[in-house]
């Protein structure tokens, strides 16, 4: 799916007229969306006819099958002697947080601000079309957002260098519980270069409020937030994060969650506690901000230990 996505906007930016109106709709949806709360437009919904679609994919693939993994086309870097090693994002230094960080910020000033190009929304945008909700009612909830993850990771290993051997970090949001018990208000994971909460003056906006990364160089076009913050203007918005959101005190203990994961034997049991009652809080609850990757991760964690 996010093969296919990738090549209908490469397609759609060689006409610069089908990129402005591609954008156009999209930022019209959007105005829908904030005034109805009726979503009727995505960007994966901008379509070319498949005999195009299928001539660019067969361009892509004899372009790198030279150096590909046989598993994915986007994992080119030392896919048989340097394996995803995923590690708590908790227990890691700043340098290799900072290799997340970077890597994000590198596909992102590639993109050159343009949605067709960035690498970053080709993965997020998946998440924001019609299946990205009902894969949360259907038995793939779990492999699904775990292939997202997977994709991300791939495109940074793919800029090769410092990045050949990036494995995705997992957010252990178990920590958040014994923050609470210390009486300590600000999220653990607000605290390790991501940003925090927004702007309450500012529609919320986290960008130079408490992360400093400018919107230029980190932007959302996630439609489920306002695009009304200083210097927006769609689709190059700013993340956003509601300072209002108590959910990260619900986050239970790794006692528990070992027990569910142990107690619950049966797959369907297990994946519709994972949906209902391992959530992320709202205010980062979209594929548009980095905790979103390693939260996912820690989720295919779990997975693999039940």
């Amino acid at each position: 799916m996010v093969k296919r996505l990738m090549i209908v906007l490469l397609l759609i930016s060689l006409t610069k007229s089908g990129e402005d109106k591609a954008i156009d709709d999209y930022c019209d949806a959007w105005k829908d969306f904030d005034s109805t709360g009726d979503w009727t437009d995505d960007w994966g919904s901008i379509d070319a006819d498949d005999e195009a679609i299928n001539s660019a994919e067969d361009s892509v693939t004899s372009s790198v099958s030279s150096s590909v993994s046989p598993s994915n086309i986007y994992d080119t870097y030392y896919s048989s002697e340097c394996r995803r090693i995923r590690r708590p994002w908790n227990g890691i230094s700043t340098e290799e947080r900072n290799l997340y960080i970077d890597g994000l910020l590198e596909l992102r000033l590639r993109g050159e601000l343009k949605m067709e190009l960035d690498e970053f929304v080709a993965v997020a945008s998946v998440h924001d079309d019609h299946f990205g909700s009902v894969t949360h009612h259907d038995s793939d909830y779990l492999f699904w957002h775990g292939y997202l993850v997977w994709e991300l990771e791939s495109r940074i290993r793919n800029l090769g260098g410092k990045y050949k051997c990036f494995g995705m970090p997992y957010w252990d949001f178990t920590n958040e519980y014994e923050r609470v018990n210390l009486g300590e208000d600000v999220p653990n994971i607000f605290q390790t270069g991501l940003g925090g909460f927004g702007d309450p003056n500012d529609a919320w906006k986290v960008n130079e409020y408490s992360w400093d990364v400018t919107t230029q160089e980190f932007w959302s076009p996630d439609h489920n937030f306002v695009c009304t913050a200083s210097n927006d203007a769609c689709p190059i918005c700013s993340v956003k994060r509601d300072g209002t959101d108590t959910d990260f005190n619900h986050l239970q203990s790794a006692n528990y969650y070992g027990t569910q994961i142990i107690d619950l034997s049966d797959f369907i049991s297990f994946q519709q506690w994972m949906v209902s009652d391992v959530g992320l809080p709202h205010s980062i609850d979209n594929s548009y901000d980095p905790i979103w990757y390693l939260f996912h991760s820690f989720e295919s964690y779990m997975q693999g230990m039940w």
